[in-house]
């Protein structure tokens, strides 16, 4: 059975990823990877949470790595299988035995937020080693290391493999596939792109290093505006690679209105519309919102959900899109698009709505479980602090729960671009927290003289009041409150605050080896206060 993945590259999830490196790292290697992939990548969006660009030559690596426990549990289910890249061949004696492979694979990649293309599943009986296996790329070890390193040598080879009367397709495919830039190739492929539609992928794939390219950007504007590929997928692709070029004016009007159209008109076209879709979404158009809502085609849905621009999930219509796909038989779209709400902390979405009432595989439901497990704020803390998941800070903080949480979202932002503003938003949080922990305690042991959060006149205490280290408070809860008081203590030292602090000294900026140990703090007093939560709530 021949098996293929859609869209590898564009599907990998980066978090899946960086956990499974991490798992051979002494850090994690989430912040490390989005580094590299902002650096590497041309497209314009800031939507990252999904795929990798396919120029790179650490792409291949990062891809190879990412199928890896795929291949370790094929290997321990002894599935007789080869590989090359996405293009999977399953082997058996019988069809039943190939078919077991074959649903074990789909399993794995599904699992991984992978698409198998379903068209490829026909089980076929092979009379050859070359039908069994097919013409799998097949250059010498020289020819590798030659086109990794010597662009003059890698044209030779692509001219003789892409001469017409020797036309070699698999070394072609490999030469577009990891060169580098080439300018002669480029040359020949620009020349040739109509020319051989079954190249389309590897094309598309060499292309990516050039979205920098001013004749390359013309080029697909000229074949999609003026001289549309007569093949639906050609076309989809060409339009997919616009999405990586950066249009303005009069040139982003016509393509977005060329775009609409087609789309209009293209309800069964699902590999041109696919490639309009991506397209739109990087106008960062929230249009694209209603027409996914109407979409006949699961898959589609599917596909697309990821690239739909992060300022549209706050959007009222979103809801509505995940509403629909809680009332569809097939439940990917709704999986798909709940993993986006989940990744951009937007739990708030799922809070809101009502899951769906016929869910007999109970898929669904086992994602979303109750609504109060999902907590943005426990998210945010657990990622950044690396401490134990607590799902009932809204329980907790009660009405000042969405305040509490826009304010740690801001923090958390400000993390790595701005030490001071990190300060300054922590420290609006943990005074939240504090006072809301005072009322907990009063409720719990009435008796016991807590410092009070409001003076006769029902005006506020002081935040800094409660800190103090001869109260009630602070006494039996040092680990939780030493942590507060140290962030609070450097925050009126920093810019934002004041200018001066209360001695007349210069306030300073924080420092990163400051920033490092408030962190430390702060983590204390966040996994010391979640062990009270628990035990009180």
């Amino acid at each position: 059975a021949h098996f293929d993945l859609a869209a590898h590259y564009d599907t990998i999830d980066h978090k899946t990823l960086a956990e499974q490196i991490s798992k051979k790292t002494y850090v994690d290697f989430t912040d490390l990877l989005k580094k590299c992939l902002v650096k590497w990548s041309a497209q314009k969006s800031n939507k990252l949470n999904h795929g990798i660009p396919q120029g790179p030559i650490a792409s291949n690596l990062l891809a190879e790595i990412h199928m890896l426990p795929i291949d370790k549990k094929l290997n321990r289910k002894n599935i007789r299988y080869v590989r090359y890249g996405d293009d999977i061949k399953i082997f058996g004696k019988t069809r039943e035995e190939v078919l077991s492979g074959v649903i074990l694979l789909e399993e794995e990649c599904r699992e991984r937020g992978l698409i198998p293309q379903s068209k490829k599943y026909e089980i076929v009986k092979a009379t050859c080693v070359e039908e069994a296996i097919g013409k799998f790329p097949s250059l010498k070890e020289e020819e590798k290391k030659t086109i990794l390193s010597n662009s003059k040598k890698t044209y030779q080879l692509f001219i003789e493999a892409f001469d017409e009367k020797k036309f070699n397709i698999s070394k072609v495919k490999y030469i577009l596939k990891v060169s580098n830039k080439n300018k002669k190739i480029l040359s020949i492929v620009l020349q040739n792109l109509n020319k051989y539609p079954s190249l389309i992928d590897e094309f598309f794939q060499f292309l990516l290093n050039y979205t920098d390219e001013l004749k390359v950007r013309n080029k697909i504007y000229s074949l999609c505006i003026k001289n549309p590929s007569p093949y639906d997928y050609v076309d989809g692709k060409y339009w997919e690679l616009l999405s990586y070029f950066h249009f303005e004016g009069t040139e982003k009007r016509l393509l977005v209105d060329r775009a609409i159209g087609k789309l209009k008109k293209s309800r069964k076209k699902y590999a041109l519309k696919i490639g309009l879709y991506i397209f739109l979404c990087s106008t960062n158009t929230c249009l694209i919102l209603g027409w996914l809502n109407t979409e006949s085609s699961s898959l589609t849905q599917m596909v697309i959900v990821p690239y739909i621009p992060k300022d549209c999930i706050d959007k009222e219509d979103y809801k509505r899109l995940l509403q629909t796909f809680f009332r569809h038989s097939n439940y990917e779209p709704a999986i798909v698009t709940i993993k986006e709400v989940i990744y951009n902390l937007k739990f708030n979405i799922l809070n809101n709505l009502k899951p769906p009432k016929k869910d007999e595989s109970g898929v669904i439901n086992n994602i979303l479980g109750k609504p109060e497990e999902i907590d943005s704020i426990g998210q945010i803390i657990k990622n950044r602090y690396k401490i134990g998941y607590y799902n009932k800070w809204k329980r907790f903080l009660g009405t000042d729960y969405d305040h509490a949480n826009k304010v740690i979202f801001l923090a958390d932002n400000a993390y790595y671009t701005d030490k001071n503003a990190w300060v300054n938003y922590i420290n609006v949080f943990n005074n939240i927290v504090v006072k809301k922990f005072i009322s907990l305690l009063y409720t719990n042991y009435p008796t016991i003289k807590w410092p009070k959060i409001k003076n006769r006149n029902d005006v506020d205490i002081p935040y800094g009041s409660l800190l103090d280290k001869n109260n009630q408070l602070s006494k039996q809860f040092p680990k939780i409150i030493d942590g507060f008081y140290s962030l609070h203590k450097r925050r009126v030292k920093t810019p934002l605050s004041h200018p001066y602090d209360k001695s007349a000294v210069h306030t300073t900026v924080v420092t990163g080896k400051e920033q490092k140990v408030l962190y430390k703090k702060l983590k204390i007093s966040y996994s010391e206060l979640i062990k009270e939560l628990r035990r009180l709530i």
